[in-house]
């Protein structure tokens, strides 16, 4: 078993985030490939990230953010985190926001001459909701991890996902 240190996005946090954003005027894009998706691409902390988020009538509903992290075998990495709305749940929108963020990287990439990149996903072996969505969307297969939070002094393990994506 392997053990990770890096930070990541607790993803209930960049839903409410979002939302809270929305009321101070955050500029968004129109997705190329699905208009009724958003998508805000930010800098928090000089560390790129690409939201794409259904929002419907001021409500952000799901989203997923992508996160550069290193290449594996040189070919780009992205790692994912994703989350719907306690009200939108049970809705399949996990999966659309994912399959959607997938395929509109894949799009944006494969038009700058990338031909394959990893989506990959950190998820608690408690978390139900977020094992199907990973096994249906990114891979039936899983390794065991041992995540240390850096303000953490234990591990806790988790299950990291990967796909590989051709453009």
């Amino acid at each position: 078993m392997t053990a990770m240190t890096e930070p990541m996005t607790e993803p209930m946090a960049a839903l409410k985030g979002l939302q809270t954003e929305l009321a101070n005027g955050i500029a968004l894009m129109e997705c190329e490939l699905n208009p009724h998706i958003d998508l805000i691409q930010d800098y928090p902390a000089g560390q790129q990230s690409m939201s794409y988020s259904r929002i419907e009538q001021g409500v952000v509903r799901s989203i997923a953010v992508l996160v550069p992290v290193e290449p594996i075998d040189g070919v780009p990495c992205f790692r994912m985190t994703f989350a719907v709305g306690e009200a939108s749940q049970g809705q399949g929108l996990a999966v659309e926001i994912v399959e959607v963020a997938i395929a509109e990287l894949r799009h944006g990439l494969g038009r700058n001459g990338i031909v394959a990149f990893l989506v990959e996903a950190i998820v608690a072996t408690d978390n139900v909701f977020a094992k199907k969505v990973a096994n249906r969307v990114l891979s039936q297969d899983h390794d065991d991890v041992v995540y240390v939070d850096c303000n953490a002094k234990f591990g806790v393990t988790v299950y990291h996902y990967r796909r590989l994506v051709t453009c």
